[in-house]
């Protein structure tokens, strides 16, 4: 019953999708030499709170696996720095 947004950089990026145990895809793009924020927003508690999400992040060489949590008071972010060699 969890049901989230995430944003990057403020800007929609999941509009209040319901958690499910399949996976969902998003593909979006960080630009090279910068900084970007991923924030998990929480619409309501589901059943057991707080809501929980795994995220896997994949810059095409390696995935990078995080959970992040969110309530109705706080939301959790995951920074995203894109510098490459």
């Amino acid at each position: 019953g969890d049901v989230l947004s995430l944003y990057l950089d403020g800007e929609v990026i999941l509009a209040e999708h319901s958690l499910v145990k399949a996976k969902k895809q998003i593909n979006f793009i960080v630009e090279e030499n910068s900084t970007s924020l991923l924030v998990l927003f929480a619409h309501n508690l589901g059943k057991a709170p707080p809501n929980t999400a795994a995220i896997a992040i994949s810059d095409g060489v390696e995935t990078y696996k995080f959970k992040l949590k969110a309530d109705m008071d706080s939301s959790e972010a995951i920074s995203l720095m894109y510098y490459p060699k």
